[in-house]
């Protein structure tokens, strides 16, 4: 099925909003009648499809045994041709109940009532298990953002539905289910913090205490930490800051048995959450950090993916961002802005991006934040780009003559990558490029647009014109005339007495003069002419 929640990557302030915009795509994206999330408290939230209006409804409250039954057996209300409306009572549509749930913990239940007859194909059971896994782990980053704010007087939340994102947050499940000690391992400017409030949060110790240490200036000792967090969770932020000292002192307050040497001898019932940005088995052999107290740490691990790996995030992360410094995204987002962004590799993560976001919000007053202004105010993301008011009709028009000329070189090997579907080849791609590769493998004798393929893609539409000019060498409309010369050169030398009319339109070119054009300056030759030597060949 499609995704239904590809669209849920934007920041929501609450949980309820979140909820509320979980059941909209739902209902939408699977062709729904109702859709209902039954929370563990006892409170509900629902949306239905109101068939006289063609609208949704969503409501919330607690928990009505009633309120689903009296959906179902709804009346539907049918235009009759005198213009009268006319109800009859509906069968009774199937409904499905899955239960949610994180690291063992019950969340609630999502009912899904479908529409029948001529609602969407109801999704395998397998897919819904899938669907239901990943709605659970949403709540549970809003469940996570709400403890945080009471615990630690910062709303932390993760933002994005990035693919590697998504792999992160299911090992981040199976450990928050655990007890055992945790090295995060994250870049300088990633999510750390987040990652371990929801560890936490997600665990059985998340109403005990949970205490963070920052170990490049740690206040007191390991037992004064051990003796705060008794019954939580210890958090060691920056573990590879901590000196000497500190080290041999903590190695005796882990749990025994797992440390080699002598027993340990301090309290047992804290769980322990490090986060280092540097390889800790680099500094062990440096003998910069003590191989005891890796070894106690490095139980389980989990990695935070860097931004450069997140590029379908970043318009997520931008939108969060200039909420945060209390800007509207709608009103300074652009596609220019978000072109660059996309494609800058973000050596700092998102401190670096939350900190660019604001200096150009701040910068350019009420105005939206263009291209011009990313290349003005923080010339380091577009170290290469021009103004393209600064290029004459002449000047643009060599220009793109020059990609053109170059282009068939360039996309040759991808091309034929293509068409023989060779996932070998593309595996070497970003992920979105080799969705959308594929899928055009399928369909490109179809009308196609960027966005329809960007939405196959799961990328942005301005990101996935960076990943073909830069991974590829070509414009995304390039490779797909290429591909479709290509499928008519092999049509021509199968069945040579095919018309050329025809076998344009079947490769996808409405046009036949621009395809007799675009044919000659690919292939050399004109249809008519490839059709006659393919003759030949075949004797």
């Amino acid at each position: 099925m499609n995704d239904p929640l590809e669209r849920i990557d934007q920041p929501f302030g609450s949980l309820t909003e979140l909820l509320e915009g979980l059941l909209r795509a739902l209902l939408d994206r699977l062709g729904l009648e109702q859709v209902a999330i039954d929370l563990a408290d006892g409170t509900q939230l629902s949306a239905r499809r109101e068939l006289r209006a063609g609208a949704r409804r969503t409501t919330r409250g607690r928990a009505d045994p009633r309120s689903v039954d009296d959906a179902v057996r709804a009346a539907e209300w049918l235009q009759a041709s005198d213009g009268t409306m006319r109800r009859r009572t509906a069968r009774k549509p199937a409904e499905t109940v899955l239960p949610l749930a994180y690291a063992g913990r019950d969340l609630g239940a999502l009912r899904m009532t479908w529409r029948q007859p001529g609602g969407l194909k109801r999704p395998s059971d397998a897919a819904l298990k899938l669907l239901a896994h990943r709605s659970s782990r949403l709540m549970h980053r809003y469940q996570a953002r709400d403890w945080a704010a009471r615990a630690l007087g910062a709303p932390l939340v993760i933002v994005g539905m990035s693919r590697a994102l998504q792999e992160a947050e299911a090992l981040l499940e199976a450990v928050a289910a655990s007890d055992h000690s945790v090295l995060v391992e994250a870049e300088f400017g990633t999510e750390a913090a987040h990652f371990a409030a929801m560890i936490h949060a997600g665990g059985r110790r998340r109403d005990h205490p949970f205490v963070p240490v920052h170990c490049a200036d740690a206040e007191g000792a390991p037992a004064d930490w051990f003796k705060k967090a008794k019954g939580g969770t210890l958090f060691l932020d920056a573990v590879e800051a901590l000196g000497p000292d500190l080290q041999a002192q903590l190695v005796r307050h882990l749990r025994p048995g797992l440390s080699p040497g002598p027993p340990a001898t301090a309290i047992r019932d804290v769980r322990i959450i490090a986060a280092t940005a540097t390889d800790l088995r680099e500094e062990v052999a440096a003998g910069r950090f003590a191989r005891g107290l890796l070894w106690n740490l490095d139980v389980l691990s989990l990695r935070v993916p860097p931004l450069r790996e997140r590029a379908e995030d970043v318009p997520a992360l931008v939108a969060a961002a200039l909420a945060r410094c209390g800007f509207d995204c709608e009103a300074k987002r652009t596609s220019g802005l978000m072109a660059l962004f996309e494609g800058y590799a973000w050596p700092e993560n998102l401190v670096e991006l939350e900190r660019v976001v604001l200096r150009l919000a701040v910068m350019t007053g009420d105005q939206p934040i263009q291209a011009e202004d990313v290349a003005r105010l923080t010339p380091w993301i577009a170290p290469s780009w021009r103004s393209p008011s600064a290029e004459t009709a002449a000047f643009r028009a060599a220009r793109e003559a020059r990609e053109a000329a170059a282009a068939p070189g360039r996309g040759e090997r991808w091309v034929r990558s293509v068409l023989d579907r060779d996932v070998h080849d593309l595996a070497r791609l970003h992920e979105g490029l080799r969705r959308a590769l594929l899928w055009l493998a399928d369909h490109a004798a179809e009308p196609i647009t960027l966005d329809q393929l960007a939405r196959q893609a799961h990328v942005s539409p301005s990101h996935l014109t960076f990943l073909f000019r830069t991974s590829l060498g070509v414009s995304f409309k390039s490779l797909l005339t290429r591909l479709r010369v290509e499928r008519a050169k092999q049509i021509f030398s199968e069945a040579t007495a095919r018309r050329v009319t025809e076998v344009a339109m079947t490769v996808g070119f409405s046009d036949l003069s621009h395809f007799e054009r675009t044919f000659r300056r690919l292939v050399g030759q004109s249809p008519r002419e490839f059709r006659r030597a393919a003759e030949a060949a075949a004797g």
